[in-house]
C-alpha cells in the first residue's frame, strides 16, 4: 500500500479533538439549572445557553425551554429529534423530558401545527413517551390523531415507563381506560406494582381498581403507603374507607417501630390537623422534620412548623437539614427564602458534602410537588446541580455573583492527572533515552501537582525504570485518600499491578469496603492485584466471613479461580457452584468466566444441574450462555457428547456457536457439516452469528471470515487480525481502507484497533489518520478527561480487565512518527488552550 500525502497532520486531529472534547467536558459540568440563571442574572443570552448545554442531558433541554423564542425552541427540538433517533437505548421518560419541555414551549407560544408535525417525526421508542406528556394540550382532533400513533408504539415487556405511559393515555381515553389499565399493569411483568403505578391508575380515574390492587399488598407496612398514594384521588365514602384503613395501618406500623409514615398528600382542609398532629408527634427529630417538610411542600400553612422543624436538625443530620431546606424553598417567599437559601448555600461549601452522602439521604424529602412524578426511584443530585437550584432562590444581591462562581466551576477542567498519563504513554513511545526520560519526570511533575496525584503517578508506573517503580508505586499509594470512592475505584488498577502481592491485598481490601457501585470496576481491581501475585489475601478476603468480602466475591471468585493452587481450587469452586445446586439455579451469570476453569469433573457435575428445557425469566436465559462456555473444555476432554442432549434444545445461534467452540475437536465429517452451517449463517446474516465469530477464528478459518462477513462487521473483523494469515490481513487492510473511503462516519474503535498493531503502519496514512481522528471522536465523546484517560489506558471490551496500551495510542504513535514531540508538547500546554 501506498501512503498518501493529503492527511491532516497529527497536531491538528489531536487539537481538534482537544478542543471538541473540552466543550463536551464543559456541557457535561454545567448543571441543568444554571444556564437558565445565568440568562435571568444577564450572564448569557438563550442562543450563548443552546450552544453551551448539553444536549445528551434531556434535563438540561427541559430547563432550557422556558427562555426559548419559538425559533430557537424549533432549532432545540430539531437537534433533540435527532439526538433521540440515534438513541440505542429503550425509551424512557428520562430520555424524553427534554423534548417534552420544548413541545410544551411551543405550544405557550401557540406553534400547535409545529408541534403535531413534530410528534408524527419521532421514532417508535420515544413517540408514545411524548405523545403520552403532551397530548393532552392539543387540540381535540389532533389530540385523537397523537394518541393513536402513540398507542402503536409500545411493546409491554417488564417496563416502567410503558406502564405509566398508558396509565396516562387511559385518562385521554376514558372510552379505552380498563384495557389500557391492564395493559399497564401486565407492562410490568414479573416487577411489583409500586405506589406510584397505584396513584396513576387512581389519577385515570380508576379509583376502585386501585383500591383493589392495595387490599393485595401483603402487609400494613405496604398497604399503608399504598394507600397513602391513591387516596388524595378517592371521592366521598369511598375517600373516608380509605382514609380509616390508612389510620388503621399506619398506627400498627408506627406501633412496630417504623420510620416515618407516608403521608396521603395533598389532603383536604379538614383532614391536615390529623396529619399535622401525626407528624409532630413522631418520635424523633428527624422524623418529624420529615414529615412536616413533606406536609408543609404541599400545604403552605405549615411552612414556619417544618422550616422550624428542619432547623432543628443537629450537625450528625446537617445533610437531611440541607435537603429539607431545598425541599421547602420553592414555597417559601420574600425575606425567609432568601434566609433559608443562604443558609442551605452555607452548608453546602462544607468539603464533606459530597455526591455519595446526599444521595444517602434524598429519597426521605419530598420531590417538587408541582411536577407530575413518572420515576419511582428518582435520581439524586450532584453537589453542583444542588447549588444551581438554591443559588435561585437567593437574594438578589447574591444571586449573581453566585451564579458566575457556579459558571466559573464549570468552566475548570479537573484532568491534570489524566493528561500526565496521557504524556507518559505517548512519550514512551519516543526513540531518544533522554528525550524521554525527560518527558517522564515533566510527567511526573504533573502528577504531583494534580488534584489526584495517586491516580496520575499509577499510571506512570508501567513507564518508568523497572528499579525506580517500587518506589514510586510507595509513593502513589501513601497518597490515596482514605476512602476510596467508586470513581477512584476505576483508577487503581495500574497501582495495584505494580504494588507487592500483600500491599495489593490490602488494597483492595480498603477500596472493597467503600462504596462502590461498578461491579466491573471491582473486577478490574481484582484483575490488577492478580496479577500482582495476591492470590492469597484475595482468597482470605473472598472467602473470609467479613460483610464487604461476601458483598464482592459473586463478582470477582471466578477471576481468582484461574490463579488458583491445589488447595484453594476446590475451596474456591465450592463456593461458585453451591448456588447450582437448586436446579432453578441461573442467576449467578458470572460462573460464566469460571467453566474453563473448572476441574473436569465440576465441569461434568454443572452438565448434569443444567435444566432440560429453555428458561424464561426476566433476568434473561442463563442456560444456554453456560452450555457455550461448556463446549470447548468438554470437547478437549473427548466429552462433548454429554451436551448433546442439551443442544437439541437450544435456541439457533446457542447451538452453533457451541458448535464452533468445539470445531477442532469434532470428527472431520462432522466438522465439516458444522462449519458449512456456520458459514451458512454468517452469510445470510442470522441473528447471532457474530457469537461464532472468535471461535472460527482462533480455529484456523479467519481468511475464510473475510469473504462472508459484510463490510460493516470490519470492526469484528479487526479483532480477529492476529489469526488472520498474511494474505488475509492484507485483505482486511484493503477493506478497511474502502471502508473508510465510502463511508466518512466510519471508525474502528480503539479497542478494535489494538489487534491490528503493527499492522497499522501498512495502511495508507490518510486511512489512518481518518481512522486516528475518529477514534479520538469516540474517546473524547464524554469530555476530555476520558479522551485523556484512553491515552494512557485501553477501556475494558467484553471481559477484558486487563490494563493494556490503547490501539488508539499505537494508532497515534505510528501517525505522528517523526512528529511525535509535537503531540506530547501539544498535551503539555492544555493549560494555555481555550476551553471554551
Amino acid at each position: 500500500m501506498t501512503n498518501d500525502g493529503s492527511a491532516q497532520p497529527p497536531t491538528t486531529l489531536l487539537r481538534r479533538a482537544l478542543e471538541r472534547a473540552g466543550r463536551e467536558a464543559i456541557s457535561r459540568q454545567l448543571p441543568a439549572e444554571l444556564p437558565p440563571l445565568l440568562i435571568d442574572e444577564g450572564i448569557w443570552s438563550p442562543a450563548e445557553a443552546l450552544e453551551a448545554i448539553d444536549f445528551d442531558d434531556p434535563r438540561s433541554v427541559a430547563a432550557l425551554a422556558p427562555r426559548l423564542s419559538r425559533e430557537q425552541a424549533l432549532t432545540a427540538l430539531a437537534r433533540a429529534e435527532t439526538i433521540l433517533a440515534g438513541d440505542h437505548f429503550r425509551g424512557s421518560f428520562g430520555r424524553v423530558v427534554g423534548v417534552v419541555a420544548l413541545l410544551g414551549r411551543l405550544l405557550d407560544l401557540d406553534a400547535t401545527q409545529e408541534v403535531f408535525d413534530a410528534l408524527t417525526r419521532l421514532p417508535q421508542n420515544a413517540r408514545g413517551l411524548v405523545v403520552a406528556r403532551v397530548a393532552e394540550r392539543l387540540p381535540a382532533d389532533l389530540r385523537a390523531d397523537a394518541v393513536s400513533r402513540g398507542l402503536a408504539d409500545f411493546d409491554l415487556s417488564g417496563d416502567e415507563d410503558a406502564c405509566i405511559a398508558r396509565l396516562l393515555f387511559a385518562r385521554l381515553v376514558p372510552e379505552r381506560r380498563k384495557a389500557l389499565i391492564n395493559d399497564a399493569l401486565f407492562a410490568l411483568g414479573e416487577f411489583p406494582v409500586e405506589p406510584l403505578h397505584l396513584q396513576w391508575v387512581a389519577r385515570s380515574g380508576a379509583v376502585a381498581r386501585a383500591i383493589e390492587l392495595v387490599d393485595a399488598e401483603d402487609g400494613p407496612s405496604e398497604r399503608a403507603q399504598a394507600l397513602a398514594a391513591v387516596i388524595p384521588w378517592c371521592r366521598g365514602a369511598q375517600r373516608a374507607e380509605a382514609w380509616a384503613t390508612w389510620r388503621e395501618e399506619t398506627a400498627e406500623r408506627l406501633a412496630a417501630g417504623r420510620s416515618i409514615p407516608h403521608l396521603p398528600l395533598p389532603a383536604d382542609p379538614d383532614e391536615r390537623p390529623e396529619l399535622a398532629t401525626l407528624a409532630r408527634g413522631l418520635a424523633t427529630p428527624y422524623r418529624r422534620a420529615v414529615a412536616l417538610t413533606h406536609l408543609a411542600a404541599h400545604h403552605h400553612e405549615f411552612l414556619d412548623e417544618a422550616l422550624a422543624a428542619v432547623r432543628q436538625l443537629g450537625d450528625d443530620l446537617v445533610v437531611d437539614r440541607l435537603l429539607g431546606l431545598a425541599s421547602l424553598l420553592p414555597a417559601l417567599a420574600g425575606a425567609g427564602r432568601h434566609d433559608a437559601a443562604r443558609e442551605a448555600w452555607t452548608i453546602l461549601a462544607a468539603p464533606d458534602i459530597d455526591r455519595e452522602s446526599i444521595s444517602d439521604c434524598f429519597d426521605a424529602w419530598p420531590p417538587p410537588v408541582d411536577e407530575p412524578q413518572l420515576d419511582s426511584s428518582p435520581g439524586s443530585p450532584t453537589p453542583a446541580r444542588l447549588r444551581a437550584r438554591i443559588a435561585v432562590h437567593l437574594a438578589p444581591d447574591e444571586r449573581r455573583s453566585a451564579a458566575l462562581g457556579l459558571l466559573a466551576a464549570a468552566l475548570r477542567i479537573d484532568d491534570t492527572h489524566y493528561r500526565a498519563a496521557a504524556i507518559a504513554a505517548l512519550g514512551a513511545h519516543l526513540p531518544d533515552p533522554d528525550a524521554r526520560a525527560r518527558v517522564l519526570a515533566r510527567a511526573e511533575s504533573l502528577a504531583l501537582a494534580s488534584s489526584r496525584p495517586s491516580i496520575a503517578l499509577g499510571y506512570l508506573l508501567e513507564h518508568v525504570d523497572p528499579e525506580r517503580r517500587p518506589q514510586l508505586a510507595r509513593r502513589a499509594l501513601a497518597l490515596l485518600p482514605d476512602e476510596i470512592d467508586g470513581e477512584l475505584m476505576h483508577d487503581l488498577p495500574p497501582l495495584l499491578a505494580a504494588l507487592p502481592p500483600d500491599d495489593a491485598g490490602a488494597l483492595v481490601a480498603r477500596a472493597v469496603a467503600g462504596p462502590w457501585s461498578f461491579v466491573n470496576h471491582v473486577r478490574a481491581i481484582v484483575a490488577a492485584a492478580l496479577q500482582a501475585g495476591a492470590v492469597r489475601p484475595l482468597a482470605e478476603l473472598f472467602l473470609g466471613d467479613s460483610d464487604e468480602g461476601r458483598r464482592a466475591a459473586e463478582y470477582v471468585l471466578p477471576l481468582l479461580l484461574q490463579y488458583a493452587d491445589a488447595e484453594l481450587h476446590p475451596r474456591i469452586s465450592a463456593v461458585l457452584l453451591e448456588d447450582f445446586e437448586d436446579s432453578h439455579m441461573f442467576d449467578f451469570p458470572d460462573i460464566l468466566e469460571a467453566v474453563p476453569w473448572l476441574s473436569p469433573a465440576e465441569q461434568k457435575w454443572l452438565v448434569e444441574r443444567i435444566p432440560r428445557k429453555r428458561m424464561y425469566t426476566k433476568l434473561g436465559n442463563r442456560r444456554e450462555p453456560v452450555i457455550v462456555a461448556l463446549a470447548r473444555p468438554l470437547a478437549e476432554q473427548g466429552a462433548f457428547d454429554l451436551l448433546r442432549p442439551l443442544l437439541q434444545g437450544a435456541g439457533r445461534p446457542h447451538r452453533l456457536a457451541a458448535f464452533a467452540h468445539a470445531l477442532p475437536f469434532l470428527a472431520a465429517e462432522e466438522r465439516e457439516r458444522v462449519t458449512r452451517q456456520l458459514f451458512g449463517d454468517l452469510r445470510r446474516g442470522t441473528y447471532g452469528g457474530w457469537r461464532c465469530v472468535p471461535a472460527l477464528a482462533a480455529a484456523g478459518l479467519g481468511d475464510a471470515l473475510l469473504d462472508v462477513l459484510p463490510p460493516t462487521d470490519i470492526d469484528d473483523l479487526a479483532r480477529i487480525a492476529p489469526q488472520l494469515s498474511p494474505e488475509g490481513q492484507s485483505r482486511l487492510l484493503e477493506r478497511i481502507s474502502r471502508r473508510v473511503a465510502d463511508d466518512p462516519g466510519f471508525c474502528l474503535h480503539s479497542h478494535s484497533l489494538r489487534p491490528l498493531g503493527p499492522l497499522l503502519r501498512e495502511l495508507p496514512r490518510d486511512v489512518l489518520a481518518h481512522l486516528c481522528e475518529r477514534a479520538l471522536a469516540d474517546a473524547g465523546r464524554s469530555g476530555r478527561p476520558d479522551l485523556l484517560r484512553a491515552l494512557a489506558v485501553e477501556q475494558p471490551y467484553d471481559r477484558d480487565y486487563e490494563d493494556v496500551e490503547p490501539g488508539l495510542t499505537r494508532a497515534l504513535v505510528e501517525l505522528a512518527g517523526p512528529d511525535l514531540p509535537a503531540c506530547i508538547a501539544l498535551l503539555d500546554d492544555l493549560d494555555r488552550a481555550p476551553t471554551s
